[in-house]
């Protein structure tokens, strides 16, 4: 069940609704978005198992043969590696307008409904930042355990002063789709791609990226298609009615190093060490973050933590 938030006068009304109620009736102007990176990684009891198994993980994954082994489930501890999300949105919904953190391959499964992505990108070392009036910023992840008390927190051995986050992203407050007829989105189902790409290539925003040497790609994702999102790549979802997804990322030994350089960078470690691969990389940041002695002591609870996560 979720809380909807109106604005009503001088006042916001609540009001109680299921998803499937919030999702059909969100507006453009009253728009439903939820982003859940817990549901999908919780454990839970399966007939026959043991133990509770965190299913969604083997059922949302990619296919090896095609990405290569995930690194990020075999050398990164769980507290400070992504999970997956659950995104669901209504008519109008939006993401902000980003980068993802850490350079590693995002992806995003269609369940239901349809959306919109336009992809950023640009050649040389600064990519789209290249172009100062997209206004991105560096913003740190608030997920994979940045959230939790400090007495859950203690609990395990850690402190809220302890620095866990190994990545940034970049966030714009830009609205790429704020010229975005409604029409667009309320036909997306039956939308010719063509016709879907020419309406946004109408937005001001991207006319001016264009105008800037950017290259600007259009997709409409429909049910049981996947989106992969290359590292670096500035990218904005804009939401036609009930959709509803499942995000992740990845990381293989192609992008291996360049995800644990990134972490040592935000960290202000030695990057050569990614060259050792991801799980070194991981916790030469750590130590590097918080210094050898508070390094190496959250390394030994992340490590313990991971075991049980595996056990």
């Amino acid at each position: 069940t979720l809380q909807r938030q109106r604005r009503h006068g001088d006042g916001v009304e609540l009001e109680q609704a299921t998803l499937a109620e919030a999702l059909r009736a969100t507006q453009h102007e009253d728009r439903t978005y939820m982003l859940d990176e817990d549901i999908l990684n919780e454990p839970y009891e399966v007939d026959g198992a043991r133990r509770p198994q965190r299913i969604f993980q083997q059922v949302f994954a990619l296919d090896e043969a095609a990405f290569g082994e995930d690194l990020l489930s075999t050398q990164m501890p769980p507290r400070v590696r992504p999970g997956l999300a659950l995104v669901a949105a209504g008519l109008g919904a939006r993401s902000s307008f980003h980068i993802d953190p850490f350079e590693w391959l995002g992806w995003n499964y269609c369940v239901s409904g349809a959306k919109v992505w336009t992809f950023f990108s640009c050649g040389g070392d600064e990519g789209v930042h290249a172009v100062p009036s997209l206004r991105f910023a560096e913003k740190a992840p608030v997920a994979w355990g940045g959230d939790q008390s400090e007495e859950a927190l203690r609990e395990v051995g850690l402190l809220s002063s302890d620095r866990l986050c190994l990545a940034v992203g970049y966030e714009s407050e830009i609205d790429v789709y704020a010229d975005l007829s409604e029409d667009v989105l309320v036909g997306l189902a039956e939308a010719s791609d063509e016709d879907v790409a020419a309406a946004v290539g109408d937005c001001a925003v991207v006319r001016e990226a264009l105008g800037a040497g950017l290259r600007v790609e259009v997709c409409v994702q429909r049910p049981e298609e996947l989106v992969v999102i290359p590292a670096g790549t500035a990218h904005m979802v804009v939401h036609g009615a009930g959709s509803v997804g499942v995000a992740g990322q990845h990381c293989n030994t192609a992008n291996e190093e360049r995800v644990g350089a990134h972490a040592l960078r935000r960290c202000r470690g030695n990057v050569r060490v990614a060259a050792e691969g991801l799980e070194v990389a991981v916790e030469a940041a750590i130590i590097a973050a918080n210094g050898k002695e508070r390094g190496e002591a959250i390394c030994d609870v992340l490590w313990q933590e991971w075991d049980a996560y595996t056990a």
